[in-house]
């Protein structure tokens, strides 16, 4: 038997929150609730959402409790304000005090989520991949320079798929070359097929691909063998270090460079110490 349960006496309507009620939100609650600590960046990428017409609704309520006190919303409210702009939400009134500690238990949809129901395959590179794409387009190649995570919202990933699809094949190319995808983030590895694409032929980038994933009949001084044996001494930590994430990118499309150039090289290196910037793909 199931056991007997009160009926929550919360509202539940749909409204604009506008600065001026975003703030006195946070004003009434600022001494009555100690709310978890909010971060700069999500109210930023938040304005930013709205002031670019990208704000939608979700089930994901602003939610007063009995005394008119917020107890989720924070984020959205702070971003309101810094917008300056209304956006329209869920308003969730008259909720219990104690309904904060049972919000946000599930995992948060991303964007590959979203692209499984849309049956589009390899969901999890094709939505790392089209996040690099979006970064690429906003500021170009120094994207790949930073070992930090920028926000980035899943309305952006999306609509950087939306419009480039042809990253699907990208993204199916690279799940073929198990042993590549080790030494590289599959994501960044599939915007780079992508990026090729638009520079060079397919066979040309299998060659280059390929010769990384198996090292079959490389030259010594290839820039392709070079590159393997380096991400292979990175895999193996033989030197005692392991290589950043954007040395590792600066070494993919400096090798990649030189191989489309037909250049040999006794040595691949590259230096973040010395300030080394990494190079457009050519």
């Amino acid at each position: 038997m199931l056991p007997q349960m009160d009926r929550p006496s919360s509202m539940i309507e749909v409204g604009l929150l506008t600065p001026e009620i975003a703030k006195g939100l946070l004003d009434f609650s600022e001494d009555k609730f100690r709310n978890r600590t909010t971060h700069h960046t999500r109210v930023e990428l938040l304005a930013n959402e709205i002031l670019a017409n990208n704000w939608e609704d979700s089930n994901d309520a602003i939610c007063i409790d009995e005394e008119g006190v917020l107890i989720n919303g924070y984020h959205r409210c702070k971003a309101v304000i810094q917008a300056n702009a209304p956006i329209w939400v869920t308003f969730k009134r008259g909720m219990s005090r104690e309904a904060f500690h049972s919000m946000d238990q599930g995992k948060k949809r991303s964007v590959a989520d979203v692209l499984r129901t849309k049956s589009v395959p390899h969901g999890t590179t094709v939505a790392r991949a089209c996040r690099i794409i979006y970064l690429y387009e906003q500021v170009g190649i120094s994207c790949l320079a930073t070992n930090a995570e920028p926000l980035v919202s899943n309305k952006d990933v999306l609509n950087a798929f939306d419009r480039n699809p042809t990253i699907v094949e990208s993204a199916g190319f690279i799940y073929k070359r198990s042993r590549l995808a080790k030494m590289l983030p599959p994501g960044f590895l599939a915007f780079a097929h992508h990026r090729l694409l638009k520079l060079h032929d397919p066979l040309t980038i299998q060659i280059f691909y390929d010769g990384i994933d198996k090292g079959d009949n490389l030259d010594n001084n290839s820039p392709i063998k070079l590159l393997r044996m380096r991400y292979i001494d990175d895999a193996l930590t033989i030197g005692g270090k392991r290589l950043k994430r954007s040395v590792k990118y600066g070494l993919f499309i400096k090798a990649w460079n030189l191989y489309a150039q037909g250049k040999t090289l006794q040595r691949l290196v590259f230096s973040e110490n010395s300030n080394e910037q990494i190079p457009e793909f050519k």
